[in-house]
Parts: structure tokens; C-alpha cells; sequence
């Protein structure tokens, strides 16, 4: 069994922080979050070793980590995707997909279809394009 603390951020299951009790009767899922030279070293380990339900790559903060941030085409970073692919089961594979979501989403959908979960752009990235919306909907009137 993985021990730790549970967290308790704006969540559906706190009423998005109108509540501090998470009415929570199943098992919560246990999820590694790989975004370190060194989280990539012992990832096969935690898969071996760990009743872990997913792997989360965060790929800024693990370019970051590499020396090579935000620089997704590097060597460095291509080789430590393909670490990460190799040593986590499809099952239990997770991306942060932020840059150009709305762009280029769909044409490289084909890429993301070996991780189970995905999770899509950033609120500051949603709120800023949504401002912009907005900006223009004010300016043309």
C-alpha cells in the first residue's frame, strides 16, 4: 500500500471548495507525477515495485529538469518520452498536453493514443484566450 497525505484542492467532490469534506466512498487512484531527471531514473522501479494506478509525464517542468525547458524536439527530452513510454504500461500512461491545444490537437491525436489520460492546456492559457475573445467581442462593438 502507497501511503501519504490525500490533498484537497477545488475539486467536484469538495463542491469546487464550497465544502472541506470530500464525500469520497471508493479508493482514491494513486498517481506518480514523473517531471524530474530523477523521477524518470526510478519510474521503472515505482512500476515494479508500487500499487502506483497512473504516471503523469509534466513535460515542461521534466525539459526543465533536462536542461533543455520547454524544448520538446531536443534529443535529451525525445529519449526520456521514450524512457518514460518504455518502462510505464499503456494502461497507466499520462501527458500534459499544453502548447497550441487548439491548434494542433486533432492532427496529432495519433501520438496520444498510447497514454490512457491526458490532461489538456492550463486555466491561465484558457482564461488568457477567453480574455482575448472577449477583448475583440468589446472592440468590435
Amino acid at each position: 500500500m502507497v501511503s501519504g497525505k490525500r490533498g484537497l484542492g477545488l475539486v467536484r467532490e469538495n463542491k469546487w471548495g464550497d465544502s472541506s469534506t470530500l464525500g469520497i466512498t471508493e479508493s482514491p487512484y494513486t498517481i506518480a507525477q514523473i517531471e524530474t531527471k530523477k523521477g524518470l531514473e526510478k519510474v521503472e522501479e515505482m512500476v515494479s515495485k508500487f500499487p502506483i494506478d497512473g504516471f503523469f509525464m509534466g513535460p515542461y517542468d521534466l525539459s526543465m529538469s533536462l536542461g533543455c525547458p520547454g524544448d520538446f524536439s531536443d534529443d535529451r527530452f525525445q529519449k526520456a518520452v521514450e524512457s518514460f513510454e518504455s518502462a510505464v504500461p499503456d494502461e497507466k500512461r499520462g501527458i500534459h498536453i499544453v502548447k497550441n491545444l487548439e491548434e494542433n490537437l486533432e492532427e496529432n491525436m495519433y501520438k496520444y493514443k498510447k497514454y490512457r489520460f491526458l490532461a489538456l492546456s492550463m486555466d491561465t492559457l484558457m482564461l488568457k484566450s477567453r480574455i482575448k475573445s472577449i477583448g475583440r467581442m468589446i472592440n468590435a462593438n
